[in-house]
């Protein structure tokens, strides 16, 4: 199974009701993720931190806007066995829309040093040698996924939940 994230496009609204009760945010949470409202919710396996680090240069955390989409945010509500729910408001959501949007997947590509993910204990280990030019591709289609879930919820002034599950 392992460590995947996952996301939820939520109204600001929403948000702001979830921030007065921040004790049913990771509920709400998983209640979202097994819905049916697929165009707001998106998981990207086990991507999540290859991507972040060819983003930031950062095994976690980061600076700028590249590092919001998959690790930012403030947390929200209750452990969930890897960390609380996190929240990007509306503005944050653009923020890192705009920012994906300018990160071509050539410059990911450019980024991609298998022996450096390797070496930071980039999760998970022990592929991005192996696998190579397979991992990369991997890592892209997700990446392809998280540009266009961002851009829809911007689209909509959306707020988003993320998580590592």
């Amino acid at each position: 199974m392992g460590m995947t994230a996952s996301f939820v496009a939520l109204t600001q609204e929403t948000l702001e009701a979830l921030r007065a009760a921040p004790e049913t945010a990771a509920d709400h949470f998983m209640t979202q993720i097994g819905g049916d409202a697929e165009d707001r919710v998106l998981d990207i396996d086990k991507a999540w931190h290859g991507l972040h680090f060819l983003m930031t240069h950062e095994a976690y955390g980061g600076g700028g806007p590249l590092s919001l989409p998959i690790l930012g945010g403030t947390a929200i509500g209750d452990d969930m066995g890897y960390g609380a729910p996190r929240y990007l408001d509306a503005p944050q959501v653009k923020e890192a829309a705009e920012a994906l949007a300018a990160l071509p997947v050539d410059e990911l590509r450019q980024r991609f040093k298998p022996a450096e993910l390797e070496e930071a204990y980039i999760y998970p280990t022990g592929i991005w040698e192996d696998e190579g030019d397979e991992a990369f591709e991997y890592l892209a289609h997700w990446y392809a996924q998280l540009q266009l879930f961002y851009a829809a919820a911007a689209g909509r002034g959306d707020a988003m939940l993320l998580a590592i599950l």
